[in-house]
């Protein structure tokens, strides 16, 4: 039992790329898109509730959201206009720079690859999540909300840099800088 959140992290991964041969208006496409979503949400709860929160689950959470992310581009970029896809291509590769950046400097660092858990990365993960069938249902996107978008993950990878830059231990689920403590030990796998 307290192996089912890394099932569903697993599971995750494996949906995700089942997303890339689905069509983005088919039914199918929504109920696995959907599932991809709930199980990102219901593995870290179980881990908490089942007292199962681990180093492997927390790597495996971190791979599942990376995989679905990679998918959700490939499938933006197949749905954009070549002048929407031009500054979504910028957007993303900016980003995505920056996210390579802080993987290298937790491995470099920290000896591992890992992505920190923070209320900002939640937050761009959740309207992410949103904004692929949004712009499904209402059939374009729009300058406008690239730039939020942008924004909104722009801020959660600058958070995480900072973070990543001031930790002297490594702790996956800091919230935020604002409730950053820098005197607490996270080497216990307990306070994953």
């Amino acid at each position: 039992m307290k192996s089912l959140p890394n099932i569903l992290s697993c599971l995750r991964i494996i949906l995700s790329v089942t997303l890339l041969f689905l069509c983005q208006s088919s039914f199918l496409f929504f109920v696995v898109y959907l599932l991809c979503g709930l199980s990102d949400v219901v593995d870290g709860y179980l881990a908490r509730l089942l007292n199962a929160e681990t180093i492997l689950g927390s790597k495996l959470d971190s791979l599942g959201d990376f995989v679905f992310y990679i998918v959700w581009v490939f499938v933006m970029v197949r749905m954009a206009s070549n002048e929407i896809m031009f500054q979504l291509g910028l957007c993303f590769m900016t980003i995505l720079i920056m996210r390579l950046g802080n993987l290298l400097v937790t491995k470099m660092k920290f000896r591992q690859w890992s992505i920190i858990h923070t209320f900002g990365n939640k937050g761009t993960g959740v309207f992410l999540f949103l904004f692929l069938p949004a712009v499904i249902i209402l059939g374009n996107i729009s300058s406008w909300t690239i730039f939020i978008l942008f924004a909104v993950a722009m801020l959660a990878t600058v958070e995480e840099t900072i973070l990543l830059w001031r930790l002297t231990a490594y702790n996956p689920n800091i919230k935020s800088l604002l409730f950053w403590k820098d005197n607490v030990d996270y080497s216990n796998e307990n306070h994953l």
